[in-house]
């Protein structure tokens, strides 16, 4: 049976991650839930957490192609969440965002199948309603065999 692929499992790893955010624990905030979606979602509910891949992956390969040979993937990834767009509720968003950022940050190789975990950008988006979208967006970085995604290097 061949291995899962290593995106899956940074994936696994980053809905993991978010889930231990609880308010006392060295957090500001208790999340809800966390799911990983494949859309932008336009509708959210408060206090989840929506893991969205955008993009496609960039690869750089080492070697020649030949099967020795192992493909550096850098994978965007953002973690999406419900914020109030106010004055008096800027500071739980940053509080929010510090949460999450902290999360992300305490295991940059994500276990064992990253290389790296890097924060890209931080965007507040108003939203059609009462309160809008904060994305946080990561890079995480990982090496894989030469045809072989599940096989680390």
């Amino acid at each position: 049976m061949p291995l899962e692929p290593i995106r899956e499992l940074v994936l696994q790893n980053v809905e993991t991650t978010l889930k231990t955010i609880v308010q006392g624990d060295n957090y500001w905030n208790t999340v809800a839930d966390v799911r990983r979606v494949l859309d932008d979602p336009h509708t959210a509910e408060g206090r989840t957490l929506y893991v969205y891949k955008p993009g496609d992956e960039v690869f750089e390969y080492d070697g020649s192609g030949a099967a020795s040979s192992s493909v550096m993937t850098k994978m965007a990834i953002d973690v999406i969440a419900v914020v109030e767009i106010t004055e008096a509720s800027a500071t739980e968003s940053q509080r929010l965002a510090a949460d999450i950022e902290r999360a992300m940050l305490q295991d940059r190789q994500r276990g064992t199948t990253a290389l790296n975990t890097n924060i890209k950008s931080r965007t507040v988006v108003d939203g059609e309603t009462e309160g809008g979208q904060m994305v946080i967006s990561f890079e995480v970085i990982y090496r894989t065999k030469f045809g072989e995604p599940g096989e680390q290097r």
